[in-house]
């Protein structure tokens, strides 16, 4: 394979994530299926397209970067679990595309569900061409051990994930769960895990986030931005995947 064809990672940004969240917000409550905002929004972003849409929640500075900017949205509905709907998109050759389009490099991801509208279950994913700055947490998330290992007893088990950038020395990696810190152990490559019973979990939704402390001296948060934190989604009762500080 040619190196430069090679997909690269994805950075997550939150204001993508406010755009995905809300495009699939608008969608469960305006009973409709589009990539466009429904007229009623349009004057929330100057035009009723997906593209003003996310320019107008997206961190990143267009100014000087208009010429080379791309954007692109995956959108799916009904499916029960994120990994039924990644799992589709990558079976679609224009959404499996977006996935793997080298040049996008920012992502964000928004789920809502409303059981009286038409299809209960709506998710959205956002890529963008521009990123800033590289930052050295790649990504973070959660699942069950046991469907990991498909091993039944360890269905009870909650797994973290947090892989780090191989251009950055590590001198310690934690997640904070619910205000608690816990150190986090290193597998391979950049990855590492914390295994979690239920029970430390105290809430329906469990908020996290990771810590990266280099030995430079310098820490590191994602989601980066301190107003939000991860949910704990499909955990027990928790049917979203980003907490909001400034909402409470």
């Amino acid at each position: 394979n040619n190196p430069d064809e090679e997909r690269g990672p994805l950075y997550w940004e939150s204001g993508l994530d406010q755009a995905a969240r809300f495009h699939s917000w608008e969608m469960a409550t305006e009973r409709f299926f589009s990539h466009e905002t429904v007229d009623k929004f349009e004057d929330l972003f100057g035009s009723n397209s997906f593209f003003q849409r996310i320019r107008t929640y997206s961190d990143n500075n267009f100014g000087h970067v208009a010429a080379r900017y791309a954007a692109g949205e995956n959108i799916a509905a009904r499916y029960n679990h994120p990994y039924d709907v990644v799992r589709a998109w990558l079976s679609s050759k224009s959404h499996c595309e977006n996935i793997m389009n080298r040049f996008y490099r920012t992502s964000g991801s928004g789920f809502f569900s409303k059981s009286n509208s038409e299809f209960k279950r709506y998710f959205t994913q956002i890529f963008e061409s521009f990123q800033k700055t590289h930052y050295p947490i790649i990504v973070g998330w959660h699942d069950r051990l046991g469907l990991l290992t498909n091993i039944a007893r360890e269905m009870s088990t909650i797994r973290f994930f947090c892989q780090i950038s191989s251009r950055k020395t590590v001198r310690d990696v934690s997640v904070v769960i619910d205000g608690v810190t816990y150190p986090m152990q290193h597998a391979n490559d950049g990855n590492y895990y914390f295994d979690a019973n239920e029970y430390i979990l105290k809430n329906n939704c469990s908020k996290y986030y990771f810590i990266l402390e280099g030995t430079e001296g310098k820490s590191y948060r994602l989601p980066q931005n301190d107003q939000y934190s991860f949910l704990t989604y499909d955990i027990g009762e928790c049917n979203q995947n980003i907490w909001e500080d400034r909402h409470l």
